[in-house]
């Protein structure tokens, strides 16, 4: 592995504040500078919380645990 660590996560999760289930768990992932990331998958499956986490905005400013 090369350059710096941008982004990891270790066994992170988070379930909306009126969801009755976790919109993701158990999620383990490590960036560094020059890798690239592709986040695909179907409509609710948890795409945008990912980045909202990544970005630090969950669960600051989207309510949640």
């Amino acid at each position: 592995m090369t350059g710096d660590v941008l982004v990891a996560l270790e066994n992170v999760g988070f379930r909306h504040a009126l969801a009755r289930a976790a919109t993701l768990s158990s999620v383990n992932l490590e960036l560094r500078a020059g890798d690239r990331l592709l986040v695909a998958g179907a409509s609710g499956s948890g795409k945008s919380t990912l980045v909202s986490i990544m970005a630090g905005l969950a669960p600051r400013f989207f309510p949640g645990k």
